[in-house]
């Protein structure tokens, strides 16, 4: 500050992003679904079946200066799904590149139905609590980016 009492004045900004992962379908009620992020300070997320279907974290950005000077900065990561079942079996469910936005939940969603080539279905929306972005389908392995409208 300076002189009269003036105040400083400190710029803070969100430099995270949002990540729900629900899971659905006919085998989303047994085992754990594992969840594996690329990025350098992203935890594992474990999501116990059995206890219920979705799981959500906010996370921090790797490059946070560069989150912070771009309103709409984005970071790819490489998401890797597997399910682990009770008897100590696991089956991998890929991995794929979502692009993750500032201020933004990016919802998965993960069908654990049987039907398709490979049996396992994926969406990834951006929506909850930061409501800004596009959606994005996963399906057979590749992604389709699909603009959506926001309120």
């Amino acid at each position: 500050p300076g002189d009269n009492d003036s105040k400083a004045t400190i710029e803070l900004k969100r430099t995270s992003f949002g990540a729900k992962f629900i899971a659905k379908g006919d085998y989303a009620e047994n085992g754990t679904l594992e969840i594996f992020m690329n990025k350098t300070s992203q935890p594992q997320l474990a999501l116990n079946l059995a206890e219920g279907n979705e799981i959500s974290e906010i996370f921090s950005f790797d490059d946070v200066r560069a989150a912070w000077l771009d309103e709409n900065y984005t970071e790819t990561a490489a998401v890797a799904l597997r399910i682990a079942y009770s008897d100590g079996t696991t089956a991998p469910l890929g991995t794929h590149d979502i692009a993750f936005k500032r201020n933004i939940t990016t919802i998965v969603n993960v069908d654990l139905s049987v039907g398709g080539d490979s049996g396992v279905g994926f969406e990834v929306t951006d929506g909850g609590e930061m409501p800004e972005g596009s959606e994005i389908t996963i399906k057979d392995g590749e992604i389709v980016d699909t603009e959506i409208e926001t309120n």
